[in-house]
């Protein structure tokens, strides 16, 4: 399972504020915007 698919699933279960950490993508990339589209906060 990835990040994408965990925040997805533990925001539909039970929301929460969530940062998101990577060594593999940067600011502003596709992953980090679905990221924040999902409920990350950071």
């Amino acid at each position: 399972m990835s990040g994408i698919d965990f925040l997805r699933e533990i925001m539909a279960e039970r929301p929460m504020p969530v940062v998101m950490l990577s060594s593999l993508t940067q600011s502003g990339n596709e992953v980090s915007l679905k990221a924040y589209e999902l409920g990350a906060v950071e």
